[in-house]
């Protein structure tokens, strides 16, 4: 409805003490389907119309402000680019106006629902470009045949009550509108509503934004849900399209967050039923122990002359076959099977952490996709999900010097946050030479330079939280961590360090 022609006629009215002997200055494209125009006002400001004319979504907004891209900018209607506006003209009945230039060109905006279009012409009215080249028929366009027009008498029917469908200038929900309204009227009452509705809208129109079952709707009439309110034309399109702009991005946003969490939520709960599987296939045919001992209950056998042995069970008190290596001992098969015992075991503890982070991981996803509905601001929403934060000051060993506050890495995986995630720029980086050890930084004071004695004693800590804590004396660099990089490959403590220097001191534990 924010192109009907009540809204045009109104906004017609609006542009033409705005728009009378402004200049054109900029006319151009970021989009394919949306058309920028900046004029210089006989005033001296700037007024800019911004046509989106998408199959989805058709509408005019009026920008205060708008900054054009430096790439994948398009001029448009170059011939226009600094001619001044002589009028702006509406049809009547029709939804659609032409602004007139003095160097007798027409631009005409044609608001036909998802067919709408921007044409230039020239002074005999025959189109000369479109901005959606697409919709050649437009070519053939005739300004003399946009016009329409309509006395309500015509539209009567046989028993006097009026075709609101014969009515040019109403759409559906118009005509819904009216129909509610008039329900249960006389011929001679509806005649009267509709033709004292007709006439507000012509003379007197006030403009609606509603929100219809989540739906952003301009409106010629009040419903309960609105919005907003106004008189003026620009106003109500302005807030119309900024509205629906906003909601449909973050619908369109919430559509992808909740498929990519679905998305998750399958692939985990895939995850998780293969996993089990497996560990129960693991926990039902763990019998390297058992083998172990067998065999060691018999290890005064000397020697195996076959890949395989039959000894008795104790476990079941039958007798079993036990595969061997005839190159090895009775007990040195024994220890290759307690040796399988231990790394099946292990791979067992590290399957049931895996389930159990995957089951803590599924309950946060479902969570997620349970709350997506309920948020209401797009940033939220392109807020990195499930991104590692950077970690609280107590999550390292932290030491104070006269002030000085000295975080220390407890292993590679938190030498890397403290590093690359928690230090500053400007907070000074400690680590033992050549070896693998602690990360530690001092944070800066602002405008004070560390003391020696702080940096020795905080580099006596890189040496001790190293491989060189036995060393009577260790070499420990230092350099501002700004200096300090990862690159892409390098295992977890891993770093790259530039314009460092060294401090030779004898490693030493925080009191």
């Amino acid at each position: 409805m924010q192109n009907n022609y009540y809204v045009l006629r109104q906004l017609v009215k609006e542009l033409n003490p705005v728009l009378d002997s402004a200049r054109l200055i900029a006319c151009f494209s970021q989009d394919k389907e949306e058309l920028i125009m900046q004029f210089l006002t006989k005033s001296g400001e700037n007024f800019f119309i911004k046509a989106h004319l998408r199959a989805n979504l058709s509408c005019l907004s009026f920008p205060n402000e708008f900054a054009r891209a430096k790439r994948n900018s398009a001029n448009l209607f170059e011939e226009l680019v600094g001619i001044k506006v002589c009028s702006v003209q509406e049809f009547k009945n029709d939804r659609s106006f032409v602004l007139r230039f003095e160097n007798d060109k027409y631009l005409l905006f044609k608001l036909h629902g998802n067919r709408g279009n921007i044409v230039l012409l020239d002074s005999n009215g025959r189109a000369l470009k479109l901005f959606r080249s697409k919709l050649v028929k437009d070519l053939s366009i005739d300004l003399n045949g946009l016009a329409k027009s309509f006395d309500l008498e015509s539209t009567l029917d046989e028993k006097g009550f009026v075709r609101l469908d014969k009515i040019p200038t109403l759409d559906k929900r118009l005509r819904q509108y009216l129909e509610d309204r008039t329900k249960n009227s006389s011929p001679d009452e509806q005649l009267r509503i509709v033709s004292n509705f007709l006439n507000q809208l012509e003379n007197e129109p006030e403009f609606y934004v509603n929100d219809t079952a989540g739906k952003i709707k301009f409106s010629l009439f009040q419903e309960e849900a609105t919005l907003f309110k106004s008189t003026s034309a620009i106003e109500a399109l302005n807030y119309f399209f900024n509205k629906k702009i906003r909601v449909e991005a973050l619908t369109s946003e919430k559509t992808k967050v909740k498929k990519n969490l679905q998305e998750h939520i399958k692939r985990t709960g895939t995850y998780l039923i293969k996993v089990k599987s497996k560990l129960r296939q693991l926990e039902q045919n763990d019998n390297f122990r058992q083998n172990g001992d067998i065999l060691m209950a018999n290890v005064h056998l000397k020697s195996v002359k076959e890949p395989t042995i039959t000894l008795f069970n104790f476990y079941t008190n039958k007798e079993i076959e036990i595969k061997v290596n005839p190159a090895l001992s009775i007990q040195a098969n024994a220890e290759r099977y307690y040796r399988k015992a231990k790394n099946l075991n292990i791979e067992i503890e590290v399957m049931k952490k895996n389930i159990q982070a995957k089951e803590t991981l599924l309950l946060k996803l479902e969570e997620e996709l349970e709350q997506v509905d309920q948020i209401d601001n797009i940033k939220q929403l392109k807020k990195p999900a499930r991104s590692t934060p950077a970690p609280a000051k107590h999550d390292f060993k932290e030491v104070i010097i006269d002030d000085y506050v000295v975080l220390i890495g407890k292993n590679a995986k938190q030498n890397d946050l403290l590093t690359l995630k928690f230090a500053k720029p400007n907070d000074t980086w400690l680590h033992a030479k050549d070896v693998t050890g602690s990360h530690v930084v001092i944070k800066e004071k602002p405008g004070q330079n560390i003391p020696k004695y702080v940096l020795e004693e905080a580099a006596s800590y890189a040496a001790y939280y190293s491989k060189r804590k036995t060393d009577t004396l260790c070499p420990v660099i230092f350099t501002k961590k700004k200096y300090v990089r990862k690159k892409k490959g390098l295992p977890p403590g891993a770093v790259i360090v530039e314009k460092e220097q060294i401090l030779l001191v004898a490693p030493a534990a925080p009191q």
